[in-house]
């Protein structure tokens, strides 16, 4: 699961080497999350990922809608279970 803000991952390159994996092994699936940002937070807020202070990133949680319900989808699909 990629946000598509990252500042630190590049998306675009990323996605293209996934595509040639995933088309290779059917257990490769990715996401690309609408404006998250590295920490699956919406909007990106740039301050906050200027750094890679491990003590400021771990007071940010992911709070982005899209990121839980692909989440619960891939967990689901993954584990074979059923969403009632």
């Amino acid at each position: 699961i990629l946000g598509s803000a990252d500042p630190w991952i590049p998306v675009v390159q990323t996605v293209a080497s996934l595509r040639v994996v995933a088309a290779e092994h059917r257990n490769v699936t990715y996401s690309v999350i609408p404006n998250a940002n590295h920490l699956m937070m919406t909007p990106p807020v740039p301050e906050r990922m200027a750094d890679a202070n491990p003590e400021a990133v771990k007071a940010e949680t992911p709070q982005s809608p899209a990121y839980f319900m692909e989440l619960a989808s891939w967990l689901t699909r993954t584990l074979g279970l059923s969403m009632r």
